[in-house]
């Protein structure tokens, strides 16, 4: 396989997950390796000429590191330091200085798209005798030491103002005539920039030195095929946008129309508006539902609908308005120190559940093991159809429910979770309908306390949570409505993944062949 299969299956990868990224990565190292512009036979001497010329202008020539991969007959590998003036910028000075003040360029100015970010420039002060040490010219490379290491840029503005950098930048100037935006290139690279960071120090902030990046083996074509792959990787980043930029259409197209939907159900004022805007819906589910976020944004929707009556076609105006506590009872956990915990089971320990176990489902792996003696009464035991709802977790996490559909062994639960044991007028299914719709949630985490880490829901915040109830006969037709939804989301979901993998499968033999 070769570059020409790349490019024949351009559109197809770039609808894979990622897919333009990885594209844009993929030409950067086919180009740099001499398979994306068309390349005609040169002669070794037109590479060596070019270096020859090259040293009257740099010395000493430095060592290399280790060449990354195979390139055309008539290129070389060179150090950095061999084809391109590398200077370390300047250490600011805080103390009193004779010198012109000049605005200078630090690591934010450096964007990640290789151009350079001229806003908020700050000033230094710089010896007049250091001035062209430290200057700025039309083409300079500009690559980032510490923090996101390796990050480059080209300076590409011609001012007769003086500008300098700041020492955690490195100034590469190529010489004779070599193109600043084929070197920027090879710095972009992937694997160059897997050297670079592999060249660093450091425990927080990573840092790389002068002479390391002087090492770097850089892939030299002559100038002439320099321009021409210049000239193609333009041709190609331009098509990414294109394409890019058509995926953001369909994506606000995608994303309007599931708004216009949604808003159409939530508007909806007479019955007949409703079953249309439930109709569109149901007609448009691939399009509405097209990626994970979408999907679940559309499980939201559903739930939301559920407990408005608006998937049942129920008069709401007729159920009755109550509170958690007055519907269920609530058992909260059994507490223990944690060095009573056990990873393995024994004589005399039970099963413990902990707000790890509470998924979508309860997750009856990974259990700990603790005395009996800690559970104070039967009701801690954990009971078929509980709905178990973590109490004290991650603000993102806590409020969390899963309902008991089977119970293998005697199990209790931490001290972390409550058990909410419904009554007759309420079906557990229902409730965890209710639970599960995103606003409810907001507001059990709004009621809860807040520390540094951890929110906490009390049982005194829990038993006030208004509910408003149909009758039982029509709470269950809701569960299975809401049942039948959330199982066509499934489909949906497994369709996108299916889909995605598909087209990863194919994106990666395809990249892994050329």
């Amino acid at each position: 396989m070769n570059a020409r299969t790349l490019l024949e299956n351009f559109e197809v990868l770039a609808e894979a997950p990622g897919g333009i990224d990885r594209l844009r990565e993929m030409i950067i190292a086919l180009a740099i390796s001499g398979r994306v512009a068309s390349t005609e036979t040169f002669e070794l001497d037109s590479v060596t000429d070019l270096l020859e010329l090259a040293a009257k202008e740099i010395q000493p020539h430095p060592e290399m590191s280790e060449p990354r991969f195979e390139i055309p007959n008539h290129w070389v590998w060179v150090p950095l330091a061999s084809i391109a003036l590398h200077q370390l910028g300047k250490m600011l000075n805080t103390g009193k200085m004779k010198g012109q003040r000049v605005r200078y360029l630090r690591s934010v100015n450096i964007r990640q798209d290789g151009r350079i970010d001229l806003t908020d420039l700050k000033e230094m002060l710089i010896p007049i005798n250091e001035l062209a040490k430290y200057d700025v010219k039309l083409n300079d490379i500009f690559v980032n030491e510490g923090g996101d290491v390796g990050r480059n840029a080209i300076w590409a503005v011609e001012t007769e103002e003086s500008f300098a950098f700041q020492n955690q930048l490195h100034r590469l100037r190529p010489v004779c005539g070599i193109s600043s935006r084929y070197l920027q290139l090879v710095l972009r690279d992937a694997k160059s920039r897997g050297v670079i960071a592999g060249m660093s120090s450091g425990v927080t902030i990573q840092h790389f030195s002068a002479s390391s990046i002087r090492r770097l083996a850089i892939p030299l074509p002559p100038i002439a095929e320099q321009k021409r792959i210049i000239a193609k990787v333009d041709e190609l980043m331009a098509l990414c946008d294109q394409l890019e930029e058509r995926k953001n259409q369909r994506d606000k197209l995608r994303t309007a129309a599931r708004e216009s939907a949604i808003n159409a159900i939530s508007t909806a004022q007479r019955p007949e508006e409703l079953d249309a805007a439930w109709k569109r819906i149901n007609k448009n589910w691939e399009v509405i539902a097209d990626t994970p976020a979408s999907i679940e944004s559309l499980r939201s929707l559903i739930l939301d609908l559920a407990i408005n009556g608006l998937i049942s076609g129920s008069d709401i105006s007729s159920w009755r308005v109550t509170t958690l506590g007055d519907e269920v009872q609530i058992v909260r956990g059994i507490t223990f120190p944690s060095s009573a915990k056990k990873r393995m089971p024994e004589r005399g320990l039970v099963p413990c559940l902990r707000t790890a176990n509470i998924q979508n489902e309860v997750d009856w792996d990974d259990l700990i093991y603790v005395s009996e003696g800690f559970v104070r009464n039967d009701n801690q035991y954990v009971q078929l159809d509980d709905l178990l709802i973590s109490m004290a977790n991650s603000k993102e996490l806590v409020g969390k429910v899963a309902l008991v559909r089977r119970i293998d062994f005697s199990c209790t639960l931490g001290g972390f979770i409550a058990a909410i044991r419904c009554g007759a007028g309420i079906d557990p299914k229902y409730l965890m309908t209710i639970l599960r719709v995103p606003s409810a949630r907001e507001k059990l985490i709004d009621s809860s306390t807040q520390t540094t880490n951890i929110a906490n829901i009390s049982l005194g915040r829990l038993r006030p949570f208004a509910l408003t109830l149909p009758p039982l006969s029509e709470q269950q037709v809701i569960v299975a409505k809401v049942d039948e939804l959330m199982a066509l989301c499934d489909q949906l979901e497994s369709e996108l993944k299916t889909r995605s993998e598909v087209a990863e499968k194919f994106a990666r033999s395809i990249l892994e062949g050329v």
